[in-house]
């Protein structure tokens, strides 16, 4: 699109320049039938530039609205089975689930179905060429362009970098370790806190995954407007139903909480509280950076 768009105005200004100058030269003059040439000839390419800008976005349109679908389904299914993991992990005592972790949850297959979450997901971002849309009209479609971006961001950080949140869920297999008590202690901390943020780190990515789908309802149903007389009915439908479905199929009873924002909030306080102690006992060295303390 980039490519018919600058085309376009080229040739719009050799079409203007020819107007001019057939209105400044003599009629039967040389650079009168130049000029009439250079309008003749704009006008033809400008005719095709558009037809080809057009065609090119409402492809590009419609390749989007169906990998937007494929999204919409690969994240609807890993919170499914996040949900079902919840209600899973609250229907087993403690000892169940440590002994359940660690003879069916391996860390390999852990890892395994990680990985293939990662691949999953960057197979899913790599069809999504955001950058290639370009307005025809450079100060126009602001807001599309907006809407684009942050569903850039959406599928390529957060859900790239979702099967990070996807290997914390299985670490109750920590608990069931051959190590001694005080090693298990140096690496995990106390068992029974270790257990309950584990609990929670399940919890959490279920609400990660609800919070990602409610985002990308949001952002479709923004952009779906934009969107008449661009794609097909079809196309059109696909757009408009998905956030209807994905409220309605999977997130009728979610908790919808951001929660990266969250954790980085917590870390923050964490921080300002390490400050304060720190100021009240004098101690400055201790948060000052390592070149002024070797300087």
């Amino acid at each position: 699109m980039k490519l018919f768009a600058r085309l376009f105005w080229i040739l719009f200004g050799v079409f203007v320049i020819g107007i001019v100058t057939v209105c400044l030269v003599e009629p039967s003059s040389v650079w009168s039938r130049i000029a009439t040439g250079l309008i003749t000839g704009s006008f033809v390419g400008l005719v095709n530039t558009l037809t080809n800008y057009f065609h090119t976005r409402q492809v590009f349109f419609e390749k989007m609205a169906l990998s937007l679908l494929d999204v919409e389904f690969n994240l609807g299914e890993d919170y499914i089975h996040a949900k079902t993991r919840n209600f899973f992990i609250a229907d087993m005592s403690k000892k169940q689930m440590i002994k359940y972790a660690a003879e069916n949850e391996h860390l390999e297959d852990t890892i395994t179905k990680s990985e293939k979450m990662h691949k999953r997901y960057q197979e899913l971002a790599s069809k999504f060429d955001f950058e290639a849309y370009v307005p025809l009209i450079p100060w126009t479609r602001k807001k599309t362009m907006k809407v684009l971006e942050t569903m850039d961001e959406l599928i390529s950080f957060e859900l790239v970098h979702l099967y990070g949140d996807y290997r914390f869920c299985f670490d109750f297999t920590l608990l069931s370790s051959p190590a001694s008590k005080e090693e298990q202690q140096m690496v995990i901390g106390d068992p029974d806190e270790f257990y309950d943020h584990v609990v929670q780190e399940n919890k959490d990515y279920q609400d990660l995954i609800a919070y990602n789908l409610n985002s990308l309802a949001d952002l479709t149903e923004s952009l779906s407007p934009r969107m008449k007389g661009v794609v097909s009915k079809m196309h059109m439908e696909i757009l408009s139903r998905m956030p209807f479905s994905i409220r309605d199929v999977y997130l009728c009873d979610a908790v919808i909480r951001d929660v990266r924002s969250e954790r980085a909030a917590e870390v923050e306080k964490e921080w300002e509280g390490e400050v304060d102690d720190t100021d009240e006992s004098g101690d400055v060295d201790s948060l000052s950076p390592p070149e002024s303390k070797i300087n």
